[in-house]
Protein backbone atom coordinates (compact mmCIF):
# COMPACT_ATOMS: atom_id res chain seq x y z
CA UNK A 1 0.00 0.00 0.00
CA UNK A 2 1.37 3.46 -0.90
CA UNK A 3 2.52 5.78 1.88
CA UNK A 4 0.35 8.75 2.89
CA UNK A 5 2.57 11.14 0.92
CA UNK A 6 2.47 8.99 -2.21
CA UNK A 7 -1.31 8.63 -1.93
CA UNK A 8 -1.71 12.40 -1.57
CA UNK A 9 0.48 12.93 -4.61
CA UNK A 10 -1.47 10.44 -6.69
CA UNK A 11 -4.84 11.87 -5.63
CA UNK A 12 -4.02 15.54 -6.25
CA UNK A 13 -5.22 17.41 -9.27
CA UNK A 14 -1.59 18.20 -9.99
CA UNK A 15 -0.05 16.03 -12.65
CA UNK A 16 3.55 16.29 -11.44
CA UNK A 17 5.62 17.44 -8.49
CA UNK A 18 8.74 18.63 -10.33
CA UNK A 19 7.25 21.68 -12.06
CA UNK A 20 8.39 24.27 -9.52
CA UNK A 21 11.94 22.88 -9.54
CA UNK A 22 12.01 22.92 -13.36
CA UNK A 23 10.96 26.56 -13.33
CA UNK A 24 13.53 27.47 -10.67
CA UNK A 25 16.36 25.72 -12.57
CA UNK A 26 15.30 27.37 -15.84
CA UNK A 27 15.14 30.81 -14.25
CA UNK A 28 18.52 30.33 -12.53
CA UNK A 29 19.96 29.94 -16.04
CA UNK A 30 18.00 32.95 -17.34
CA UNK A 31 16.41 30.73 -19.98
CA UNK A 32 13.02 31.36 -21.55
CA UNK A 33 10.61 28.50 -22.08
CA UNK A 34 11.65 28.53 -25.74
CA UNK A 35 15.32 28.24 -24.79
CA UNK A 36 14.58 25.26 -22.55
CA UNK A 37 12.57 23.68 -25.38
CA UNK A 38 15.58 24.17 -27.67
CA UNK A 39 17.97 22.61 -25.14
CA UNK A 40 15.66 19.59 -24.86
CA UNK A 41 15.30 19.35 -28.65
CA UNK A 42 19.09 19.27 -29.02
CA UNK A 43 18.92 16.09 -26.96
CA UNK A 44 16.11 14.62 -29.05
CA UNK A 45 13.28 15.50 -26.66
CA UNK A 46 10.60 17.59 -28.35
CA UNK A 47 8.45 19.46 -25.85
CA UNK A 48 6.85 22.76 -26.86
CA UNK A 49 7.20 25.92 -24.79
CA UNK A 50 3.45 25.74 -24.08
CA UNK A 51 3.80 22.20 -22.73
CA UNK A 52 6.82 23.25 -20.65
CA UNK A 53 4.69 26.02 -19.17
CA UNK A 54 2.02 23.47 -18.23
CA UNK A 55 4.72 21.25 -16.69
CA UNK A 56 5.97 24.15 -14.59
CA UNK A 57 2.40 24.88 -13.49
CA UNK A 58 1.94 21.16 -12.67
CA UNK A 59 -0.82 20.80 -15.24
CA UNK A 60 1.03 18.34 -17.48
CA UNK A 61 2.09 14.78 -16.72
CA UNK A 62 5.83 14.15 -16.53
CA UNK A 63 7.16 10.61 -16.91
CA UNK A 64 10.53 9.08 -16.25
CA UNK A 65 11.66 9.89 -19.81
CA UNK A 66 11.06 13.60 -19.32
CA UNK A 67 12.58 13.56 -15.82
CA UNK A 68 15.76 12.08 -17.28
CA UNK A 69 15.77 14.69 -20.04
CA UNK A 70 15.37 17.58 -17.58
CA UNK A 71 18.18 16.18 -15.42
CA UNK A 72 20.47 15.97 -18.47
CA UNK A 73 19.65 19.49 -19.66
CA UNK A 74 20.19 21.00 -16.21
CA UNK A 75 23.22 18.74 -15.55
CA UNK A 76 21.86 17.50 -12.23
CA UNK A 77 20.83 14.17 -10.74
CA UNK A 78 17.16 13.36 -11.34
CA UNK A 79 16.31 13.27 -7.63
CA UNK A 80 17.22 16.98 -7.41
CA UNK A 81 14.13 17.72 -9.50
CA UNK A 82 11.91 16.55 -6.65
CA UNK A 83 10.99 18.67 -3.62
CA UNK A 84 13.53 18.34 -0.78
CA UNK A 85 10.89 17.16 1.69
CA UNK A 86 10.31 13.93 -0.25
CA UNK A 87 12.12 11.01 1.43
CA UNK A 88 14.15 8.48 -0.56
CA UNK A 89 11.50 5.81 0.04
CA UNK A 90 8.69 8.13 -1.11
CA UNK A 91 10.72 9.15 -4.14
CA UNK A 92 11.30 5.51 -5.10
CA UNK A 93 7.60 4.79 -4.67
CA UNK A 94 6.57 7.77 -6.81
CA UNK A 95 9.03 6.78 -9.53
CA UNK A 96 7.56 3.29 -9.46
CA UNK A 97 4.07 4.73 -9.92
CA UNK A 98 5.33 6.92 -12.78
CA UNK A 99 6.94 3.96 -14.51
CA UNK A 100 3.85 1.82 -14.04
CA UNK A 101 1.38 4.45 -15.28
CA UNK A 102 3.65 6.52 -17.48
CA UNK A 103 3.33 4.60 -20.71
CA UNK A 104 -0.32 5.36 -21.33
CA UNK A 105 -0.09 8.96 -20.14
CA UNK A 106 3.03 9.66 -22.18
CA UNK A 107 1.58 8.15 -25.32
CA UNK A 108 -1.48 10.40 -24.98
CA UNK A 109 0.71 13.48 -24.48
CA UNK A 110 3.20 12.44 -27.16
CA UNK A 111 0.76 13.15 -30.00
CA UNK A 112 0.17 16.67 -28.71
CA UNK A 113 3.90 17.31 -28.35
CA UNK A 114 4.62 16.13 -31.88
CA UNK A 115 1.87 18.39 -33.30
CA UNK A 116 3.21 21.37 -31.32
CA UNK A 117 6.64 21.13 -32.91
Amino acid sequence: MPSDTAQKYMMRQRKNIIGPQVRQLREERNWTLHQLATELALRGVFISADTLNRIELRREFVGTFEISAFAAVFKIRAEHLFPPDVSAAELAEMLHVLQKNGAENRSASHGERQRAN
